[in-house]
């Protein structure tokens, strides 16, 4: 079966109509840090696709949710507002809400180029593959 191939959507493109799977493949594809994935994976995982509704759990819950020390979460969190992957309203005496956009890539990441005849496993040999190995 072949794997369907996702189009890098621009920024600034609306998630309106976007579910969590749609949206984290754009956030894969995209040219940013890997700790700013994970709390982008964090926030999909949170924010309410159907009613486009914030995420809004916690600093705490988060750093906890995700074992990240302070300074390491508020480093992430500025990093993604930066490159405007998330919009955050802060709210006084409660916890921000967080909703999730498609922003910008990092200027500073350079992925490698993978050579055109280089394929991926097709699914099959993955399976096959796992069979091999659990026994």
């Amino acid at each position: 079966m072949a794997k369907a191939k996702v189009v890098r959507l621009p920024y600034g493109t609306s998630i309106r109509g976007m579910n969590q799977f749609e949206f984290m493949e754009q956030v894969l594809q995209a040219k940013i840090n890997k700790f700013g994935k994970l709390l982008m994976s964090y926030y999909s995982i949170r924010y309410n696709f159907a009613e486009n509704k914030a995420c809004y759990a916690s600093q705490r819950t988060i750093e906890k949710e995700l074992h990240l020390a302070r300074g390491t979460f508020t480093t992430w969190k500025k990093y993604l507002e930066d490159l405007e992957w998330i919009k955050v309203v802060h709210r006084k005496g409660s916890s921000d809400f967080v909703f999730v956009r498609i922003g910008k890539d990092d200027p500073s990441i350079n992925y490698k180029k993978f050579d055109k005849d280089e394929e991926e496993v097709p699914w099959d040999d993955a399976v096959l593959d796992s069979e091999i190995l659990d026994h």
